[in-house]
């Protein structure tokens, strides 16, 4: 679970902050412009003068210097038409860059226009003081788009980011050890952790899964092998359960208590140690009244056949008198654990099980 959360820790801290040390890059904006107009302009002389361009060119066609002309108007065309395409493609330094923490927004520091365009943030390399490319993010109306991606020093990808409509990460982020092998996947969705969560060791074999609903682990499962350990509580089904107060004749003392019938649901004999735990609450003031534990299958126990049932009684310690039941003066309430894992929360009712 350690490398999940480290997974999961490094994606929550690249979306809190993605603005750090970079280097200048070429931003060719204003030029930019100025060269696309004269391009358009260029363009559309062509097509307006075109015939009579050709038409001189062919009667001229003998003359050196007509020659040259047709020459120079050729380059100075892919001469703009290659400068206007390089600055469109122009990178946009992260030193000039604002990253709205709570939005994720992409805003110019020095005007505060929204931007669009590619954003590098350089890094400097702790081991050689190098500034390195750390990450790229393309960017649409300051919202990210597409993918994102962040690197090592040495130029490898250490993450892969997918990002949604409103620019928050949506999908598969998937994380890379410095060698290049897989670390680890997130499933996301608008910026938490929602879905699958796999976690890889250097060679490639998966030790770690856990699954996330809106940034909240709900299962995790380790690995031994490769291959994956489905714990006790998803190889048993409760298939019958009574609740009450556990009685005794010529007593009026009665203790809160929980009758189960488990069977084994899986395709295996059930050989591990599985430990069922009753934790008492009383619901009006919140005060635990005690817990007790049975073992389903204990160390010394033959092995729970597939499709075979045991029987788990668990009384409280806890003894009120027989008319606080009787009078329904009782509101208590009973979690269930499997092996440390809560499997459900019951209510007591307010009637006997004799016994």
């Amino acid at each position: 679970m350690l490398i999940i959360k480290d997974v999961v820790m490094k994606n929550q801290i690249q979306i809190a902050s993605e603005v750090k040390n970079s280097s200048r890059t070429c931003t060719l904006a204003h030029e930019t412009r100025i060269i696309r107009q004269g391009l358009a302009m260029f363009v559309m002389t062509i097509a307006n003068h075109g015939g009579a361009m050709e038409d001189t060119i062919s009667k001229n066609e003998r003359n050196p210097k007509s020659k040259m002309n047709r020459g120079n108007i050729l380059a100075f065309f892919c001469a703009i038409l290659f400068i206007a395409l390089v600055s469109c493609n122009s990178y946009i330094s992260g030193e000039k860059v604002n990253v709205d923490d709570a939005t994720k927004i992409y805003t110019y520091k020095e005007t505060g226009e929204l931007i669009t365009g590619t954003v590098v943030f350089y890094e400097l390399d702790p081991k050689t003081g190098k500034k390195y490319k750390a990450r790229v993010r393309e960017v649409h109306n300051g919202k990210r788009i597409n993918k994102g991606y962040d690197y090592y020093p040495n130029g490898l990808i250490s993450a892969e980011f997918q990002y949604d409509e409103n620019g928050f990460i949506t999908g598969t982020v998937s994380r890379y050890y410095e060698t290049g092998q897989l670390l680890g996947t997130v499933e996301y969705k608008e910026d938490k952790p929602n879905g699958i969560t796999k976690a890889f060791d250097e060679n490639g074999v998966q030790i770690l899964e856990a699954i996330f609903e809106n940034g909240t682990v709900i299962k995790e499962y380790e690995f031994e092998n490769g291959k994956k350990i489905i714990p006790a509580i998803e190889k048993l089904e409760l298939i019958e359960l009574k609740t009450g107060y556990r009685t005794y004749l010529y007593s009026l003392d009665i203790h809160p208590m929980v009758h189960t019938r488990w069977k084994n649901i899986s395709d295996a004999l059930l050989s591990e140690i599985i430990e069922i735990t009753a934790v008492f609450i009383d619901n009006k003031t919140g005060q635990e009244l005690g817990q007790t534990s049975r073992f389903l299958q204990g160390s010394q126990e033959v092995p729970l056949q597939t499709g075979l049932w045991r029987e788990v009684n668990l009384t409280s310690q806890y003894t009120t008198r027989w008319g606080r039941m009787r009078d329904n003066e009782l509101d208590i309430y009973c979690h269930i654990y499997i092996n440390k894992q809560l499997y459900g929360t019951l209510k007591i009712e307010n009637k006997d099980i004799l016994h």
